[in-house]
């Protein structure tokens, strides 16, 4: 909006004023208010033609005094009131007076001289109002009228923002302890269902083809998958009955040993030589890179995360009510919880594949000895192959029983016969006592029952043997840890990865930091300013009389403020050294309170800062205050200011003599009712629905335009007409 005051000036003088107007604003303005003599309408003519000009939005014009010496009407250039966009508010007294509509008499109102039109033309500069005037005063019959002003006295006073704001600034530079709260963590070894064969893209390590690392991972892979098909074939009757010794099976689970051995010893060596807490210097990369692990590429700063985990502590603190110093401390004590805990590589590695495990396969681990029960079966065998054949079978039998169970001692992994003699000794003789028992047995058998308890016999020694040699079998790959061997490997691998990812995160904890150093300069930067300010604005002495809705409010958006010098602090992609952020947040800090003073003074107390309005603090981030900086009183007075009917006692701007001028028995003239944007929550529900929400938080109430007699009002096309004489 421009705004031209042509009062005191010749026409050439106006025109000059005109054209200033113009060069510094542009021709192409919305909305133009201009201020002039009621005497001095038709000289300006040619002012008020230009103005006409299709680049130029609405036009009001505020025309102040009486008219010329001995005139009765208003002469007004016919330019001005042409088209519906331009109006013209008649003030013949700036002082104004106290006046219901269409009362007898005037009252004097204790003001300043020319308050009134100084209260007019703040109100026009709303932009919203002066719209709504310049609809309503173009089509007033005649294109003239008189304002009057009712004006609501509970909004704040830029004195109490003053107060509110060094109050504020005191209880931020107060010392302080360090709030009770806490940031998540830092993961240690990072998320466990990542494998070595994941890309950078699922945030672990990737194992080059043909790297070492991985070809030992795939051997051992390999032997695994070797010693477990082997195995699988031990314990079955040809691996007992036929000539062949059970060494391939034993081999394979040793070879599958060394394998895993290897891996694991990879990884410890790897681990040993670069600490996976710590970001790998230029040597240890290369030695990372030789054994083909291919760490994610660099990441850039992750500006969003590092917003959400530390701005997010800085909004909670400062909400919690923690001052600068504080903060301070506590982001230094959030520096242990960025950095990631010290691991044991060895210690995880352990865990996953057990040592204990690696040598067991790698072992000569025996065979389990015979069972303790064994040579009962060869007891009653031989007994029953004695009954059915007397003095041979008995023995027959005992002797195969016997040399069956020696058998399973010769023929088993780490065959160890002498130290098993004593087992198999023991079945032989309890299966002899058998035969001697069943040969002592006296009657005589049809033959096909001897046929049929030597076949029992026989049959049932074998069966017992074969079930027996199967168990011990089972149970020595049990022993040699081969069932557990091949899910120790894949968490082997699966934990080798996790840590080694640890690099990636070591570079993201450093950075991490950096932000919190980075942020703790910039405090005392904040704190530089913030100092400042208050002792070149005076102590907070008189804070007493702001009110305590304002001084939330202030003490709300001066939280946003250190959360916006604090902003450039977050992944920081320059990684700018601390003392360029406490420069950096200073001068911002500086500016903010600047341009926020300037805000008030343009727009009043209640209306949002322009740095409320940063994108970037958002959710949970934000400390703005949510609720309306006035009180429930001061709701109330305000919605009756402007709700007040347009018939009520109004500051019009006329003096005792001007009441003929406007018209008679006008009961509802127009009005426009307005009210602070930065309160319409608490209002909207009390108002009016054409209430007009301004940004500027100094004015509620409403403005009454009372019409002025039409036949008071004279358009003339020129200046040069005869001037209109008293009658």
């Amino acid at each position: 909006m421009a705004e031209l005051d042509l009062r005191g000036t010749d026409p050439a003088q106006a025109l000059k004023l005109l054209d200033e107007l113009w060069e510094t604003q542009g021709r192409d303005t919305c909305r133009v208010l201009v201020t002039d003599e009621a005497g001095l309408l038709m000289p300006h003519t040619g002012v008020f033609a230009r103005l006409r000009s299709p680049l130029v939005g609405a036009l009001l014009c505020v025309a102040v005094g009486r008219p010329r010496d001995g005139a009765t009407g208003l002469e007004v250039p016919g330019q001005l009131l042409a088209g519906q966009d331009a109006g013209l508010l008649w003030v013949p007294d700036p002082d104004g007076h106290d006046w219901r509509l269409d009362g007898p008499a005037l009252t004097v109102r204790p003001d300043e001289p020319g308050s009134g039109l100084v209260r007019l033309r703040e109100l026009l500069r709303i932009p919203e109002v002066f719209d709504r005037t310049a609809e309503l005063a173009a089509a007033m019959p005649g294109g003239v009228s008189n304002p009057g002003l009712r004006l609501a006295t509970a909004l704040p006073a830029d004195a109490e923002f003053a107060s509110a704001l060094l109050t504020a600034i005191s209880e931020l530079l107060e010392p302080g302890v360090p709030p009770a709260l806490d940031i998540a963590p830092a993961d240690p070894v990072g998320r466990p269902e990542q494998g070595p064969e994941q890309g950078p893209e699922h945030g672990a390590v990737r194992l080059r083809d043909e790297s070492p690392l991985n070809e030992a991972g795939r051997r051992a892979e390999d032997a695994l998958a070797t010693a477990c098909r082997t195995a699988k074939r031990l314990g079955g009757p040809s691996s007992l009955l036929l000539l062949l010794r059970p060494v391939p099976a034993v081999k394979a689970v040793a070879d599958a040993g060394r394998a895993v051995a290897e891996v694991r010893s990879g990884w410890v060596e790897l681990f040993a030589e670069a600490p996976v807490d710590t970001e790998p210097l230029p040597g240890q990369r290369r030695l990372i890179t030789d054994q083909g692990v291919l760490l994610p590429a660099s990441e850039k700063p992750d500006r969003q995360g590092a917003r959400t985990v530390f701005g997010g502590y800085v909004a909670e603190a400062l909400a919690r009510g923690s001052s600068l110093d504080g903060l301070k401390e506590g982001l230094r004590r959030q520096k242990g919880r960025v950095v990631p805990p010290r691991l044991d590589p060895k210690a995880e590695l352990d865990r996953a594949c057990p040592s204990e495990l690696v040598e067991r396969l790698r072992g000569d681990t025996p065979l389990p000895p015979p069972e303790l029960w064994l040579p009962v079966p060869g007891l009653i065998a031989a007994g029953l192959a004695g009954v059915g054949w007397p003095g041979t079978g008995g023995a027959v039998v005992a002797v195969i029983y016997t040399l069956l169970v020696g058998l399973t001692v010769v023929r088993g992994p780490g065959a160890r016969l002498p130290e098993r003699l004593v087992p198999v000794a023991a079945t032989g003789a309890v299966s002899a006592v058998g035969a001697l028992e069943g040969s002592a047995v006296t009657g005589e058998l049809p033959a096909g029952l001897r046929a049929a308890a030597m076949l029992v016999a026989l049959s049932g020694a074998v069966a017992v043997v074969l079930w027996s040699w199967r168990r011990r079998c089972r149970g020595w790959i049990r022993a040699t840890g081969l069932d557990d061997a091949p899910a120790a490997l894949a968490d082997l691998r699966t934990t080798a990865a996790r840590l080694a990812s640890g690099w990636s995160r070591a570079a993201r904890a450093r950075g991490g930091v950096a932000d919190l150093v980075r942020a703790a300069a910039a405090l005392d930067g904040v704190r530089e300013a913030l100092r400042h300010h208050a002792g070149t604005h005076g102590g907070p002495g008189g804070h007493a009389g702001a009110r305590a809705e304002l001084l939330a409010s202030v003490r709300g958006h001066l939280r946003t403020l250190v959360q916006v010098a604090l902003e450039p602090c977050w992944g920081d992609p320059l990684d700018e050294l601390p003392i360029a952020h406490q420069d950096r947040a200073r001068a911002a800090t500086a500016a903010h309170l600047a341009e926020w003073e300037r805000h008030v003074i343009r727009h009043g107390a209640l209306e949002p800062p322009p740095f409320a309005a940063n994108t970037a603090l958002t959710g949970q981030n934000a400390t703005s205050p949510k609720t309306a900086p006035v009180s429930q009183e001061d709701v109330l007075a305000l919605s009756a200011e402007v709700t007040r009917g347009t018939d009520a006692v109004m500051w019009q701007l006329l003096g005792p003599g001007d009441l003929p001028l406007v018209r008679s028995g006008e009961r509802r003239p127009p009005c426009v009712r307005f009210a602070p944007q930065a309160i319409r929550t608490a209002l909207s529900a009390r108002c009016p629905a054409d209430t007009l929400w301004g940004r500027s938080s100094r004015h509620a109430g409403v403005l009454r335009l009372v019409p002025v007699r039409s036949d008071l009002v004279r358009q003339c096309w020129s200046s040069d007409d005869d001037p209109w004489e008293a009658t």
